[in-house]
């Protein structure tokens, strides 16, 4: 197994790479372009499940591929919006009493 200058499997380490570039390729778009992407990966994934229940399907692993991707846009545009990781967390002062 030969491993990348980070000490990872160089086929782990490719995969990161390609999606942090689809990551950031993704977030030098317009919020429309997005939910664009979004809408395609959507009807590709019932493309998909439609597919699988016909036995059309060879690869099984493109479903998690494209419900991953769709997670990944679902997040950047909760980002977009402004409301994302704004989670208030809880202190001693603020838990219920017992």
């Amino acid at each position: 197994m030969k491993f990348a200058p980070s000490g990872l499997p160089s086929s782990l380490s490719a995969f990161l790479l390609r999606k942090n570039l689809m990551i950031e390729e993704l977030r030098r778009k317009s919020k429309e372009e997005i939910q664009k992407v979004l809408r395609d990966d959507r009807e590709k994934l019932r493309q998909l499940k439609f597919d699988l229940v016909t036995g059309k399907v060879k690869n099984v692993r493109e479903i998690r591929k494209v419900k991953k991707e769709i997670a990944q846009i679902l997040t950047l545009l909760t980002e977009l919006r402004g409301s994302g990781a704004k989670v208030k967390k809880r202190t001693k002062s603020s838990s219920p009493q017992e």
